[in-house]
């Protein structure tokens, strides 16, 4: 997180010549020595001679500006920063026109050292006269600094401060040698009053004369010429030769100071351009161990200093250090070229290429380099898995080229999900099922498993999701100016090109309709069963790419019609197979009595497992993220498909069972219509629940149709199952009627129940023996012993009213019988059993014969005493 822009708000001096050293204080001046990226004093960089002190004080020397100007911060963690302060910078020049700041006594130059000038600074270096006592300073440079912001310890300089003098040359002298100081400075003083101008005032007048004397002689001079021409002659030519001796004394003196002053100022140059003659060593040494922001520092700094220097040594070791770095600007260029790399190397890269001015624009060529290597191994990942790379690569770029990433479809076969202990041909425990598609195979074609397959469509999503990845947070530097100088926390200006922009967001599209492409290209009908665990990983890996190009619309609708489209295919693949698996159940045990019977009691447990597996495996591909992933289930016509193919499952057992029903076998049509009944009651229900979680209300109507026919189905069944048991004890009531020569008409007296009466309880209570023990549901069996008791009913009331005729005792024994055929049926009888035995008991009344109701009475106890066991019982 970056901080605040650096801000400058005091300076001290706030002027002085070139290399003047300066306080710098504000805020904000970085966290340490190495934030401190650049110090700008009036236009003129000047962070090789700063000092970082803290993130409030800053020292550094003045470079060479003139005038007022600003002095600016750059740090890397805030940024260029800004000042309410300014900088005077002006040339302190010496030469023979400009005022000395000291009278140059001629009477201090002694006799054998007349023609050799003193420095002005050694005739005021000790002007207390105390250079005897120790001068060891105990304050440092910076602590006068901080004591006298606006002042200076050379008298030379007009904010001369004596407080620093003192401090800085004298700290150790007593009051004392301080007074003696003072008296020697006062003395001085008025010497230098009294001195050469006050001789001068003193002696004008013999100055006058000497001229007077000097003009009179002259003219004396001339007008004894012709009697001492000759001595006159030696004489002038002696004054003009002193006089001329004089001249040449003055010009010496003041051409020494010049040089004296000038070989001063190349010392001062010399020590603040110091670093430029190691600058090579220490390019070579950067360049070695890759410390590039250190040699670009260094090349700023030269270049703001030396660039257009007229000095021929320095232009010379300018151009040496550029060759050097020509150098390493190719080698940077290489390096970025090489992928795909790291986004942050890549950054940095630019950033130093774009910083050491190279040609170009090295950010947008990186950009369109990882694009081209993308696309390339995109290829490279696909034909991978083919022996014919040629031919391979060869259709995806057909496919490519004729945008066939605009027409997503799937069709696929899924091997069988299902572990189910029953015999059906290519679904038991270690077979594969296998069912070629029409589509001719390439000749090229190697991926021969589901997984393969998959492993092909993960390793192209996982790359596909890097170099997404990569190019857009690339692309994101670049726009946002992290590349330019300044990087991310500088004030780095983002590039606002909209053609770059467009053309950015092209290449991303072109990606992803590449791996759109190619994820077809793989996908098209093939040989193998695709097995749905396996694509559930690949839809994921489809779904990481999605996410990773969120912010562009077209990529992403793309990329969920693509899942979108598998999801169906597999879904789609998954009740087809379910179907089919549920129809060669069906059709295996067609012609084998023995596997009938075994299916038509495993029906329940052989669909649950189909139903529930199937529910279970396109739940996963049926559910979506409302954020990252698209609703197949929003499109009203796949839910109609859906519904379709969950209806076709759901009647095929309706159906097989119904098939059974048709059989001859007792057996067999019980256990269908036990199946029946755990369907109807269990599993539909059940399975309802699971379904309504999914497609919601479409299957409302659906539902209910189904349930209604899976209750018709049981009704059926029980119907056909209540005949098959009914008709022999049907058939038995009038055999043994006939065998026991029952005559209603000539009857005996009574002695007990008829045997066909017994016949009927032993026949029934084997009908719920058989029930208990193989079907144990009290509600069906209760409805199938009430239909087999109708139709004995019906049997039993049929015979009664086609007898010829009834005597007294014939009425007797069919009371009888009538009361004993009650106690033995219970419960079971139905309203339409009562209907009939209430007919037969009409039937007997409307004889109006007497019998003997006490003689009835004690039948039946006895009949009861003895056969009570066989009187049925829920």
């Amino acid at each position: 997180m970056g901080r605040d822009p650096p801000k400058v708000t005091g300076l001290s001096p706030k002027e002085g010549p070139p290399g003047t050293r300066i306080i710098v204080r504000g805020e904000n001046f970085g966290i340490s020595a190495n934030d401190l990226l650049s110090c700008v004093i009036g236009g003129v960089e000047c962070v090789f001679q700063a000092e970082w002190q803290s993130s409030s004080k800053i020292l550094c020397r003045s470079g060479n500006n003139q005038g007022p100007g600003d002095v600016i911060i750059t740090t890397k963690t805030g940024g260029r920063g800004t000042c309410t302060v300014q900088f005077r910078g002006y040339v302190d020049t010496v030469g023979p026109t400009k005022d000395s700041a000291v009278w140059v006594d001629d009477s201090r130059f002694g006799e054998a050292g007349r023609n050799q000038a003193q420095s002005p600074t050694a005739l005021v270096e000790d002007p207390l006269a105390l250079s005897d006592e120790p001068s060891k300073c105990i304050y440092t440079e910076e602590q006068l600094l901080e004591m006298f912001q606006d002042g200076s310890g050379n008298m030379t300089q007009e904010n001369f401060v004596p407080a620093w003098y003192l401090l800085e040359n004298h700290s150790g002298a007593t009051l004392e040698d301080l007074k003696h100081g003072l008296r020697h400075m006062q003395t001085q003083n008025k010497q230098q009053i009294d001195g050469p101008i006050a001789y001068l005032k003193g002696h004008l007048g013999s100055y006058f004369e000497c001229i007077d004397t000097l003009d009179n002689l002259e003219v004396r001079f001339g007008e004894d010429s012709g009697e001492f021409v000759e001595n006159v002659d030696s004489l002038i030519e002696k004054i003009s030769s002193a006089r001329d001796l004089s001249n040449r004394t003055y010009e010496a003196v003041f051409q020494r100071r010049q040089t004296i002053d000038f070989y001063r100022h190349c010392i001062a140059t010399v020590q603040r351009f110091h670093y430029v003659f190691d600058l090579l060593s220490s390019a070579h040494k950067n360049i070695k161990i890759r410390h590039f922001r250190a040699i670009i520092v260094d090349y700023k700094k030269l270049q703001q200093l030396l660039g257009k220097s007229p000095v021929k040594v320095l232009q010379d070791i300018f151009q040496e250090v550029d060759k050097r770095l020509n150098g390493l600007r190719q080698t940077l260029k290489d390096e970025l070229n090489v992928m795909p790399g790291t986004v942050e190397q890549q950054i940095h890269l630019c950033r130093h290429l774009r910083e050491l001015e190279v040609e170009g624009d090295p950010g947008w060529e990186c950009i369109g380099n990882l694009h081209t290597y993308t696309m390339d191994k995109m290829f490279e990942i696909y034909s991978f898995h083919f022996t014919d790379v040629t031919g391979a690569v060869k259709d995806v770029k057909e496919a490519f080229q004729t945008r066939a990433y605009t027409h997503i479809q799937f069709h696929f076969q899924v091997a069988s999900p299902f572990d189910l202990d029953f015999d059906i041909p290519g679904s038991g425990p270690g077979q594969t099922a296998v069912e070629p598609t029409s589509a001719p195979r390439d000749k090229h074609e190697t991926i021969s498993s589901s997984a393969s397959l998959c492993q092909l469509i993960k390793s192209l999503s996982d790359f596909a999701v890097k170099s997404l990845t990569h190019s857009m947070r690339l692309s994101d530097a670049y726009f946002h100016g992290e590349m330019r100088e300044g990087g991310r926390d500088g004030v780095a200006t983002a590039v606002m090109d909209p053609v770059k922009h467009v053309r950015q967001r092209d290449l991303v599209v072109e990606t992803v309709n590449l791996y759109v492409t190619i994820i077809q290209c793989a996908l098209r009908p093939r040989d193998i069963m695709v097995k749905a665990e396996d694509f559930a990983d690949a839809i994921v890996a489809v779904q990481q790419v999605r996410k990773a190009v969120l912010n562009h619309t077209d990529s992403v609708e793309l990329l969920e019609k693509l899942t979108t489209e598998i999801k169906k295919a597999l879904v789609y693949a998954l009740l087809d197979r379910g179907i089919t698996e549920m129809e060669s159940v069906a059709a295996n045990a067609a012609d084998r009595p023995d596997k009938t019977l075994r299916l038509s009691a495993k029906m329940p447990e052989i669909f649950t497992t189909i139903a529930v597996k199937t529910y279970s495996m396109t739940k996963q591909f049926l559910q979506y993220d409302a954020i990252h992933d698209a609703n197949i289930l929003g499109e009203a016509e796949t839910v109609d498909v859906l519904v379709h193919k969950w209806c076709r499952l759901l009647n095929v057992p309706m159906e097989t069972l119904r098939d059974f029903g048709e059989s001859k076998t007792g057996v067999v049509v019980f256990f269908s219509l036990m199946s029946a009944h755990t369907l109807v009651r269990k599993v539909l229900p059940r399975l309802f629940r699971m379904l309504d979680n999914l497609i919601r209300d479409a299957l409302v109507r659906t539902r209910d149709t189904i349930t209604e026919r899976y209750y018709e189905l049981a009704s059926d069944l029980t119907r056909t199952y209540v005949e098959m048991k009914a008709d022999p004890v049907m058939g038995v009531v009038e055999k043994q009627m006939n065998d026991y020569g029952v005559d209603w008409k000539h009857a005996p007296v009574p002695r007990g129940v008829n045997a066909y009466v017994t016949r009927i309880a032993l026949d029934l209570n084997a009908v719920m023996e058989e029930l208990c023990v193989f079907a144990n549901e009290p509600a069906m069996n209760e409805e199938i012993m009430r239909g087999i008791i109708d139709k004995v009913c019906e049997e039993v009331n049929r015979l009664f009213f086609v007898a010829s005729g009834f005597n007294a005792n014939g009425v007797l024994q069919g009371q009888l019988d009538l009361a004993a055929l009650q106690l033995v049926l219970g419960p079971y009888v139905s309203k339409a059993s009562a209907v009939l035995l209430n007919e037969i008991n009409q039937l007997l009344q409307d004889q109006k014969l007497p019998y003997k109701k006490d003689t009835l009475a004690k039948l039946i106890a006895e009949y009861t005493a003895g056969h009570r066991m066989l009187f049925l019982e829920k």
